[in-house]
């Protein structure tokens, strides 16, 4: 496996935990407690330094009071809003993780075949050095089904040859 696959399904890893932390969050009632909690101890301590007027102390706590459902609102939007986008993160790192795994099988067969190529050029040149191979022609072009291909064509035969001829001259 490469590093780059590697990296991806790291990533993934790393944000299948936070939507699950995320999706816990959002169906635990605890987790929504805590944050109320918080928000009204907040409130408790600023409304201890208000005058001790009654009419303001009526009015603040009716305030706070009337806040407790939007902060509830707030929190919980919060918290389905982060779920969405790890939910669109997890399908895009999933999508690279299939568009890159994909990648790699073309790459294997594109190598494969290179190396198939290889292997039979090589076959053909030791066939010529060996006078197995005859350069193809007309006539033998003729004398060839309709729709079949020759075995070597003049191209591949040339090339090989004067491959053969170019190794000949750099040793001798």
């Amino acid at each position: 496996m490469s590093d780059f696959l590697q990296v991806l399904l790291d990533r993934k890893q790393v944000i299948s935990e936070e939507y699950s932390s995320i999706h816990r969050a959002l169906t635990q009632p605890d987790f929504h407690v805590e944050s109320l909690k918080r928000v009204l101890s907040e409130a408790a301590s600023q409304f201890a330094s208000l005058p001790d007027d009654p009419n303001v102390l009526r009015s603040e706590a009716l305030s706070i009071l009337e806040q407790v459902p939007q902060v509830f609102s707030e929190n919980w939007q919060q918290l389905v809003v982060a779920r969405e986008s790890l939910s669109t993160r997890l399908r895009e790192t999933e999508e690279m993780i299939s568009s890159y795994k994909g990648w790699c099988e073309e790459e294997e067969k594109r190598k494969a075949l290179e190396k198939e190529a290889e292997k039979k050029k090589k076959e053909l040149k030791k066939s010529i050095k060996n006078k197995k191979t005859k350069e193809p022609s007309r006539k033998t072009g003729r004398k060839r089904k309709t729709g079949t291909r020759p075995p070597t064509t003049l191209k591949k035969f040339r090339q090989a040859e004067s491959d053969l001829s170019s190794s000949e001259d750099s040793e001798g």
